[in-house]
């Protein structure tokens, strides 16, 4: 079920990035080929993608890093042994 909800979230997501390029290119160029437009779109993709994962990856292990100190405080005994 979260691999579906995933997959739907992430075709959502794909669907309106190529139309934002689009207009993005559109009104950049003017009118535009196929192969300049898909150019344009895998490049600005490709930073966008290795922005959210740097951001996504420093969010997630200060989230990781705060549960643990969390649980160790909650359940001393329990980690201990």
């Amino acid at each position: 079920m979260r691999i579906r909800k995933f997959l739907g979230t992430l075709w959502i997501f794909l669907c309106v990035y190529v139309c934002m390029c689009l207009g993005r290119t559109v009104v950049l160029y003017g009118p535009v080929d196929k192969r300049q437009f898909f150019h344009f779109c895998l490049k600005s993709l490709a930073l966008h993608m290795l922005f959210i994962f740097i951001v996504e990856g420093v969010f997630v292990n200060i989230l990781k890093i705060n549960a643990i100190m969390l649980i160790c405080r909650l359940y001393p005994k329990n980690i201990i042994r």
